[in-house]
């Protein structure tokens, strides 16, 4: 749901996954990240309208994202697994 007057009114956006999806987290006003069940990671840089998965390389959940910038972010999942990008989603380490 995104809603763009405080929480008025909420519209219903298309994430294109099936997956349960515990965390948000936009690094700006169009670029974001969602993690969930399955090591599940996906992205859309454009508010949210559109969603293109990311490679997250583990299976396990994904609970928690948070990004220090447009590029550098962090999600950990469920069995202390934490994973670090430095490029905005494109590797993991």
């Amino acid at each position: 749901m995104k809603t763009a007057d405080g929480g008025t009114t909420w519209n219903t956006l298309n994430s294109g996954t099936i997956d349960g999806l515990y965390s948000i987290y936009f690094s700006d006003i169009n670029t974001g990240y969602a993690v969930g069940v399955f090591g599940t990671i996906i992205k859309p840089t454009n508010a949210g309208l559109t969603w293109t998965p990311l490679t997250s390389g583990t299976i396990y959940e994904l609970q928690s994202v948070f990004f220090t910038d447009n590029n550098t972010g962090y999600t950990v999942s469920d069995h202390g697994t934490i994973l670090m990008t430095v490029n905005g989603g494109i590797n993991l380490d």
